[in-house]
């Protein structure tokens, strides 16, 4: 799952079009408009050893995959943590595979969750170990780290400990949510109880909200200052299935939702907006992150008709798709945007790391039947 600008407003008045059109005028949906649009592979700039979470530094001098930290100027790996087992660092050698990735925004920190729930804290660009603790129980699903470079957002599959806030220079602990807690939610004294795991979890770009979903549908948007939940609901659908991701807008006002087929736009009062747009993902997870300030999209899935992983970009201003490319043959599992706007990174399940250039992938994209509607 970035920064500060306004990404719809150009989507409030969209007219139901569907987005590049074959050269000869046929309808999208038709079938030999299908069969004229041909997914192109694009070739890597970079490719990169590794099958673990993955993260940029803000600024853009860094790549993590793992615990390597690579200079994006070479695609080298200049560090990487020593895990080797001490009392200093009793579990480092065991980890089962780091699941998530955030660099501090002062680029200086590297925070990476584990499977078995431990959270480990390195320098950069020593990559040397400055914290380690078993934050949760079970798989780490999100990180995020406060304006202040200290205060983090953990989140977990975990039965008990869901949701996590906390400075790990001081260990104080400002919001926990867990299994018997329940979490005034306004000053009228309702609460909201996160009644299971939490699995998807965003990040806003200006580091002041979060918003995760449970594997019961339920999304939760809460404040990073002092863990306050500022709205629960129901995702698009219901109880009927579970949400496969989420992105906040480059302003941090709305929040994107990926259910397949379709990317939803809500507001943060839980309210959804007119915005809905449809893509061709087959039954496979959809993946949503806003690329850059000025409301760009990347929509990561399988495409029902050529069966291959796709990266779709989409530009809300004109509510029009630009289409996509074939990034690897291999369904998705990791990716990361830098912040200026000039890499996406992606890692296919037991593939490698890829990287490419933005700008030079976007130059000739195959056409999508991708459209936006109210």
């Amino acid at each position: 799952m970035y920064l500060k600008y306004a990404l719809l407003t150009g989507m409030c008045i969209l007219l139901g079009c569907t987005a590049n059109q074959p050269a000869n005028n046929q309808p999208a949906n038709s079938p030999s408009a299908k069969n004229q649009s041909v997914l192109k592979t694009k070739d890597p700039i970079a490719t990169l050893d590794g099958n673990v979470a993955i993260d940029f530094s803000p600024d853009g001098k860094w790549l993590a995959i793992g615990a390597e930290l690579v200079d994006t100027s070479t695609w080298k790996v200049v560090a990487m943590l020593e895990e080797r087992v001490s009392d200093k660092n009793p579990r480092s050698k065991n980890h089962w595979g780091y699941t998530s990735a955030s660099f501090s925004p002062d680029s200086k920190k590297l925070a990476l969750g584990d499977q078995d729930g431990t959270l480990r804290l390195l320098d950069v660009p020593s990559m040397t170990m400055t914290h380690e603790v078993l934050a949760h129980g079970a798989r780490l699903t999100g990180i995020g780290f406060a304006n202040d470079n200290e205060t983090m957002v953990t989140t977990s599959i975990d039965d008990f400990i869901r949701i996590r806030i906390w400075n790990y220079q001081t260990n104080k602990e400002l919001f926990r949510s867990d299994s018997d807690t329940k979490t005034p939610k306004d000053p009228n004294g309702s609460v909201v109880d996160i009644v299971s795991g939490v699995d998807v979890f965003a990040f806003s770009p200006n580091r002041e909200i979060f918003a995760v979903a449970d594997v019961m549908s339920k999304i939760v948007i809460g404040r990073v200052q002092d863990g306050k939940i500022l709205k629960e609901f129901k995702g698009p659908n219901g109880d009927k299935v579970e949400m496969d991701s989420l992105a906040f807008t480059p302003d941090s006002s709305k929040l994107l939702i990926g259910v397949t087929p379709n990317v939803y736009v809500y507001n943060l009062n839980g309210e959804p907006t007119s915005v809905q747009i449809k893509t061709q993902a087959n039954s496979s997870t959809i993946r949503v992150k806003t690329i850059d300030d000025s409301g760009t999209i990347a929509m990561w899935y399988e495409d029902t008709a050529s069966k291959s992983p796709v990266v779709e970009f989409f530009d809300s201003s004109r509510s029009k798709s630009l289409g996509g490319f074939v990034p690897h043959s291999a369904r998705g599992a990791y990716w990361a945007c830098s912040r200026d706007g000039k890499f996406i990174a992606m890692v296919g399940r037991g593939g490698p790391v890829r990287v490419w250039n933005l700008s030079e992938a976007m130059r000739e994209l195959s056409p999508l039947e991708t459209s936006a509607s109210e």
